[in-house]
């Protein structure tokens, strides 16, 4: 499952590797907007951000299996049966 206050952006290519996008500034800043508090993003474009709002964990994704690996590490993490609200 993922969870509610996490949102990944990148292009996904065929061999698995997850490619920068865009204006990631906005996108980051967009995002923290919203409520979520975990990013994933092509570690390419880590540090490449003028800002990062606060409360907000940037996680740099190289492939699928750098994404899959974060998603089990943040259920290890979060308690059992904890309901985290989505983002409004």
């Amino acid at each position: 499952m993922i969870p509610p206050r996490l949102i990944a952006f990148g292009e996904l290519g065929l061999g698995g590797e997850v490619r920068p996008v865009s204006h990631i500034d906005h996108r980051i800043r967009e995002a923290g907007r919203l409520g979520f508090t975990e990013i994933l993003l092509p570690a390419r474009s880590m540090g490449r951000s003028s800002g990062v709002p606060e409360g907000v964990r940037l996680t740099g994704v190289r492939n699928l299996v750098d994404v899959l690996r974060r998603l089990s590490a943040i259920r290890e993490e979060s308690p059992a049966g904890r309901d985290v609200p989505a983002p409004d």
